[in-house]
């Protein structure tokens, strides 16, 4: 029974299996909150309504002012404006490029505020919300503009949860990186749009370890064709330590 549905899934979903090997939330954030100095710069990107980054920015003991949060659907801009209005907030989109892109959003009043009702990556809205989504054109910088416009030569924790936007924003390679400490990213799958990034999963892995970064806790490479719901990662710059304020 179980390879009958295994088998079903491999068809409708190519590359994947059903085996999932989810890494602990919980056990990342306990990490993360330990050894994190008070006084880094973290950047957020994909705060969403705020919810999470205002609690996260509490547990740690971050000063908002040193925290960048950045979300891309302007409607989950505004609440976080409202619940983060100490941070330096960023109503814009981390890609592959700088000008615009296109951004596909739910467009139905009950799904405004949640993180799974927008996108950069077509194809998803689509599956989701059927003759409900519409596609508005949003700014987008690349991570590499975003670190020299906003002048983070030294970061903590650098937190990516974008909802499929991280299949792009590392296409550019990762040289604004070297003094970053921690790199949070979560991956998103669970849709035949989401799901053909398996090859760009295994391209991210060897880029960090190749910058010298070392996956200390969530999925592993050799994990990642067996992954095709929200997983996360995290990277550590091991034997160094990020420092510095927010201008």
């Amino acid at each position: 029974m179980l390879n009958a549905l295994r088998n079903m899934i491999r068809a409708a979903l190519p590359k994947v299996t059903v085996t999932v090997r989810q890494p602990d939330r919980n056990f990342i954030k306990r990490y993360v909150c330990a050894k994190i100095r008070p006084d880094g710069i973290m950047v957020d990107i994909g705060a969403g309504t705020g919810t999470g980054p205002e609690s996260f920015i509490a547990e740690t003991g971050l000063s908002p002012a040193n925290c960048v949060l950045i979300e891309a659907c302007p409607s989950n801009f505004v609440h976080l404006a409202e619940r983060c209005g100490g941070a330096r907030l960023l109503n814009v989109a981390i890609s592959d490029r700088d000008g615009t892109v296109p951004f596909h959003v739910a467009d139905d009043p009950k799904w405004e505020g949640s993180s799974k009702s927008n996108t950069i990556v077509d194809g998803v809205m689509d599956a989701k919300y059927a003759g409900r989504t519409r596609t508005i054109e949003v700014p987008s910088v690349s991570l590499a503009s975003l670190f020299a416009q906003q002048n983070l030569d030294q970061v903590e924790l650098l937190m990516i949860n974008c909802e499929g936007a991280e299949y792009f924003i590392f296409r550019n390679g990762i040289d604004c990186l070297a003094n970053t400490r921690f790199v949070w990213l979560e991956f998103h799958g669970y849709s035949r749009a989401l799901n053909r990034f398996i090859d760009e999963k295994r391209r991210i892995f060897d880029l960090f370890e190749a910058a010298g970064f070392t996956r200390v806790a969530g999925m592993r490479r050799e994990d990642i064709a067996d992954s095709f719901v929200h997983t996360m990662v995290l990277f550590e710059r091991l034997g160094t330590v990020a420092a510095g304020k927010a201008a």
